[in-house]
């Protein structure tokens, strides 16, 4: 059970901004995401989406791909699951770090998942999005 809401006030911020932001980005993604890109998911995952094979294959290790991957969402269900989660956890963590920090664990945390798929899926061809990309193999 997750708490959408909770009634002890914040200790250093009032508005957890930088939560609200990433959400919005999540979301924004998403929607071009299922507008822009609906004929060729494909080549889209293959160029944004963290694919273990071709980070270990290519130069520069797939820096961008970590960065825009940690944005993409395999469907409806997936961006709503970890947005819930990001509101409910995102902001106590935020309000304990500040929005600076907050957003810096952000990056880390998605870069080291990151990491730790590529070294346990070293020789897959599927992008690491979510759901999707079983349907998409």
């Amino acid at each position: 059970m997750l708490p959408l809401n909770d009634t002890e006030p914040n200790r250093y911020s009032y508005f957890p901004i930088m939560t609200v932001l990433l959400i919005i980005i999540n979301c924004f993604v998403y929607f071009l995401e299922v507008f822009y890109v609906r004929d060729d998911y494909w080549t889209f995952f293959m160029k944004y989406a963290l694919t273990p094979m071709l980070v270990l294959g290519v130069q520069g290790a797939g820096a961008l791909s970590n960065l825009t991957a940690m944005f993409l969402h395999g469907g409806l269900d997936h961006l709503l699951g970890n947005m819930l989660a990001l509101w409910v956890f995102g902001r106590r963590v935020e309000d304990a770090c500040g929005p600076w920090r907050f957003l810096a664990f952000y990056l880390f945390a998605g870069t080291l998942a990151h990491v730790f798929f590529v070294l346990v899926q070293y020789d897959s061809i599927i992008p690491g999005i979510g759901r999707a990309a079983r349907s998409l193999g």
